[in-house]
């Protein structure tokens, strides 16, 4: 880094850290000093003197009755802050979420209800303070306590008017200052102009720094939703890590567990609602026929992961930390394959570009979602998206679109592992569709070479497509062994919310999860994460299945993706040879096949995850349009602005699939692993940027 610029950066650093470090004293730490310039009498009103219900007494200890504890305190007194002095008496959860209703001068004679909720954090003294902006003379307060039947509380009080203590975070300064500091560096390093030249040591240090930040966050959120994340031992066992893993130990397809007979004597097993009066437990979502327990699940992670790790130790493999592995894998090389098709096909874009395109990509690909709640329905998206991911990364760069000589030991890893994603997760066939494409367009280029010789077409042939046939035979008999027909896969038999048996495609099922799959718009508010899912069900009469409380959809928040609506007239500049190469390498799979995908999610309902299935294909199509736009543009000042709005696009890609990913708390009920310490990460960031909670 140049002198004059290194002083330009310290320059710029001073002035911000001195920014950050007024914006903590006198905004972030505001409430502090509420007080100043009134006259408010501080005073504790002791619990003694306040009428509770919803909870039964005991040496000073409170057990909630039901889902809720009121207790109302007389006040008589105008009101600036409150603390309220509760405690969790058992542990509990690390936090608990208080209500709060008022009486004043202006509403005396009933509750008004505030719009504020007290998130009281056990490892936060903080938190049991508010702010109050009631009118006049408050009469009572009554904290409505959130609670669980037979969950225990120590409550003393509420304290009114006590200064709210000063707390200066370092971490916050470090945060806004870093961020503020990296983004001047990036705006303005001189070694970063120009095109992509990973040459540069300068270039290939962001790039680097780039995936290592993504690595990072799919780390930090993998590991505040999973304590014991890298623990290798799982904590709750499930159909694919053990009951598979046990089957196929016993040489068997089906699984282990007896179906019971009041099960089997239900008219309609697949009915939700005659199984749940038959009186006796069952395994949800599984697969039911002919008197046995299947699962409809991949078998890769079985056969690769977790049956060899149980041969090894005797245990069975964690699936949260096998989700993270697939995850961490699957964006390594997604931004291996971005990075390639950059330097193959982009060599006109701004270096600033490329990178602000390989953070959208990485972000959008969805890594995050699955780390959230890594059940067997997270690790089947993680692995499906590895596999897919390592197996084009083979094809991409076997030479093939480059008019080099085609490496056929590339093909043949290529389709291994595009074998092994269809083993993982059967939507995984769409991209070996698009492989296969790619391949016979790869032929030609073979022939051309190599002058149409039998030998290197056999060679070619076989290396790009043994491992199709054998893992093709492999999943047919599967197939067979379960169901009796080799292009059964079983969905149809799931014990689960709907009867796949009587399902029926619609248009208007089919248009519900377009919409909220690609273009549901979601809501911005002032409540962390502060963009939320916006479920639009278009009236819909029927049932639609909407499985995570974050929708949002892909395009909304990969707003780079509607570049595809201008292909139709950039494809007027090609002859109709390159159309057919175009549509062949890029429309099918880049546009047609997530298209495809998506309408196809009809059945099994709304779930953030499945977007991992084809987001980062869908995106990587809709930057290949706008960077093509980008390098053959004249209009300096267009491009210009095209890459201003693109920094705004990035920078709301990154933060909605981070909102969407954290929508829940780690103490959630959608989650099954101890949280306790993620609990407080996630309350103490959203505290960080909530200063005014």
């Amino acid at each position: 880094m140049e002198k004059e610029f290194r002083d330009k950066v310290l320059r710029f650093g001073l002035i911000t850290l001195v920014i950050c470090i007024l914006l903590e004293i006198f905004v972030f730490n505001y409430k502090s000093f509420t007080l100043l310039g009134g006259k408010y009498n501080q005073r504790t009103i002791p619990v003694s003197e306040a009428q509770v219900t919803g909870a039964s007494e005991s040496n000073g200890v409170y057990t909630a009755s039901g889902n809720e504890i009121a207790v109302k305190f007389p006040v008589n007194d105008y009101v600036k802050t409150i603390k309220f002095n509760m405690a969790s008496a058992d542990g509990g959860k690390e936090q608990t979420d208080v209500s709060i209703a008022y009486t004043e001068s202006a509403h005396r004679d009933s509750d008004r209800y505030s719009n504020k909720k007290m998130n009281i954090v056990k490892s936060m003294p903080e938190t049991k303070y508010a702010t109050c902006s009631f009118t006049g003379e408050t009469y009572t307060i009554t904290m409505k306590i959130e609670s669980e039947a037979n969950q225990r509380y120590t409550i003393t009080g509420l304290t009114i008017n006590e200064k709210i203590p000063f707390k200066f975070s370092f971490i916050r300064v470090f945060m806004i200052f870093i961020i503020m500091v990296l983004g001047y560096v990036f705006a303005k390093y001189p070694g970063l102009d120009g095109r992509m030249n990973l040459k540069k040591k300068s270039q290939k240090a962001v790039v680097i720094f780039a995936v290592v930040v993504s690595a990072l966050t799919l780390t930090f959120i993998a590991k505040m939703y999973t304590d014991d994340l890298f623990k290798t031992e799982e904590v709750v066992t499930n159909q694919i890590n053990q009951e598979l893993v046990d089957a196929f130990e016993k040489g068997q397809v089906s699984l282990l567990d007896p179906v019971p007979q009041a099960l089997l004597d239900v008219d309609n097993p697949y009915d939700w609602t005659q199984r749940t009066t038959m009186g006796e437990s069952y395994k949800w979502d599984h697969l039911l026929y002919n008197g046995k327990y299947y699962s409809y699940y991949g078998i890769t992670t079985v056969l690769t992961l977790f049956m060899p790790y149980h041969k090894i130790t005797g245990k069975y493999f964690s699936t949260a930390l096998a989700t993270y592995i697939y995850s961490m894998i699957a964006l390594i090389f997604i931004a291996l394959i971005y990075i390639s098709v950059v330097k193959n096909w982009f060599k006109k874009i701004p270096f600033r570009m490329t990178i602000m395109g390989l953070f959208t990509t990485l972000i959008i690909s969805g890594v995050t979602l699955n780390v959230v709640r890594p059940k067997f329905y997270e690790l089947a998206s993680a692995s499906g998206l590895c596999f897919t991911a390592i197996g084009m990364f083979f094809i991409i760069n076997s030479g093939i679109f480059q008019k080099k000589k085609i490496k056929k030991s590339f093909l043949f890893l290529s389709a291994l592992f595009m074998g092994l994603a269809v083993l993982a997760r059967v939507t995984a066939v769409f991209w070996c569709f698009a492989c296969v494409i790619w391949i016979l367009y790869g032929l030609i280029q073979n022939n051309k070479q190599n002058g149409k010789n039998a030998i290197e077409i056999i060679k070619y042939v076989l290396a790009a497509g043994v491992p199709y046939v054998v893992f093709g035979l492999i999943q047919m008999w599967y197939n067979y062994a379960r169901f009796g027909s080799v292009f059964d896969f079983g969905i149809q038999y799931s014990l689960t919310i709907n009867d796949f048996t009587q399902a029926k495609s619609t248009i208007e099922l089919v248009m519900v999860a377009v919409v909220n799959t690609l273009l549901v718009i979601p809501t911005i508010n002032s409540t962390f994460p502060f963009i939320h899912g916006n479920y639009d069900s278009m009236q819909l009469n029927g049932y639609y299945f909407v499985d995570t409380p974050c929708t949002m959809g892909l395009i909304a928040r990969g707003l780079p993706i509607l570049s595809v609506l201008y292909a139709p007239k950039l494809a007027k500049n090609f002859d109709k040879k390159e159309k057919i190469k175009l549509a062949l390498t890029w429309l099918i799979p880049g546009i047609i096949f997530p298209l495809i995908m998506v309408s196809m999610t009809w059945e099994n309902g709304y779930s953030i995850r499945y977007g991992c299935d084809y987001a980062w294909q869908f995106m990587m199509a809709g930057l290949a349009v706008m960077f093509y736009v980008c390098g053959n543009m004249k209009n300096e000042q267009l491009k210009k602005w095209i890459y201003r709005v693109f920094v705004l696009c990035t920078i709301w890609a990154v933060i909605s699939t981070i909102a969407a990913s954290i929508a829940v708390t780690p103490e959630s009920t959608l989650t099954y692993y101890d949280n306790e310490k993620g609990m407080r990460i996630y309350c103490h960031l959203r505290n960080l940027i909530m200063f005014w909670n």
